[in-house]
């Protein structure tokens, strides 16, 4: 009985790992296609903006999917587990398109100092708060990346055992206050940009969609305690 147990749990293991494996390199794949689908198809002088936005629309994209994960696992299992791996590697992976937005948005702007000047206005004697949309968007940004970071050095095995799973999962529930400001940031470039209504229709969509599931994740969570009592 011990021995089948064993075997059982070893198996469950190799299954998970390979699970791992394959969405690291599906969500890898996908982040070098779209840097060299860029820099083939793209005109230098053009591909690196739209390198730059599009990283920043799959940051939001993945931090959505994140959110998504949970309630819909919910669909077919009564609780989840306080760590679900796909979750957490989707979330690695918007970690990841997240930083590098940020640092082709800071690249050729921090040597010379002009990297302030996103978040504050240049008068003489010193700086002043930059309070326009575009101040005020990055200032969001700036927070978003912040939070971005923390989620990210959460996101491992060692950092679930030393904060235990209850903080662990408390400090995981920081990823609704990042859609929310991603979101923001995302909103507030595409009012200052004019970009194409099917952007503004896109994000509209995935807001829409990430609060209905977790309304779904909140009402199967409160049936089944019901239940229960």
């Amino acid at each position: 009985m011990i021995a089948r147990k064993t075997h059982a749990s070893l198996m469950q293991a190799k299954r998970l790992a390979s699970q791992r494996t394959l969405t690291h390199l599906l969500l890898g794949c996908m982040v070098v296609a779209l840097f060299l689908g860029v820099a083939w198809l793209v005109p230098a002088d053009k591909g690196y903006n739209l390198l730059l936005i599009t990283l920043g629309y799959l940051c939001l994209l993945l931090v959505g999917m994140t959110l998504l994960i949970g309630p819909l696992n919910l669909l077919r299992q009564r609780r989840n587990p306080v760590n679900i791996y796909l979750r957490r590697d989707v979330g690695i992976w918007a970690g990841i398109t997240g930083f590098l937005h940020v640092i082709l948005v800071l690249r050729g702007n921090i040597q010379d100092g002009e990297a302030l000047l996103f978040f504050l206005r240049r008068e003489t004697g010193g700086y002043t708060p930059l309070l326009t949309l575009y101040g005020l968007s990055n200032d969001v940004g700036l927070f978003a990346t912040l939070l971005l970071l923390l989620l990210l050095a959460l996101s491992n095995t060692l950092t679930l055992r030393l904060l235990k799973g209850k903080r662990w999962k408390h400090l995981q529930r920081l990823t609704y206050l990042l859609i929310i400001l991603s979101t923001l940031h995302t909103l507030g470039f595409q009012l200052l940009n004019l970009r194409v209504p099917l952007l503004f229709a896109g994000l509209i969509a995935l807001s829409t969609l990430i609060l209905a599931c977790q309304v779904l994740g909140v009402a199967l969570t409160l049936a089944r305690r019901k239940q229960k009592w």
